[in-house]
């Protein structure tokens, strides 16, 4: 077993009940780990997986929320990425 999935098998045993936080890149990659958890017979009760952006998140939610500012969505980035892109070609490059 890998030593980094061992040591997280004795965190989950030791600690079966209390809350814990894994911080994953990507939550792919999370599941993956949790799948080779269960598979290994580990519990993994109360494991909560985490991106660090993610987190800090749902950390500062409340404030950015109570001051009136709310976070552009991937579309909405994708939209605004697009409109500078079009907006920037010069004029005898456009389809």
């Amino acid at each position: 077993m890998n030593r980094t999935i061992k040591h997280l098998s004795e965190i989950c045993q030791k600690h079966r009940f209390e809350e814990k936080l894994l911080f994953v890149p990507y939550y792919a990659v999370g599941h993956q780990v949790t799948e080779h958890l269960a598979k290994s017979g580990t519990p993994w009760i109360n494991l909560r997986l985490k991106t660090p952006s993610g987190y800090a998140n749902e950390l500062v939610a409340a404030d950015l929320s109570a001051a009136g500012i709310t976070l552009i969505t991937p579309h909405e980035r994708f939209i605004i990425t697009e409109n500078l892109y079009h907006d920037n070609i010069p004029a005898g490059k456009k389809e």
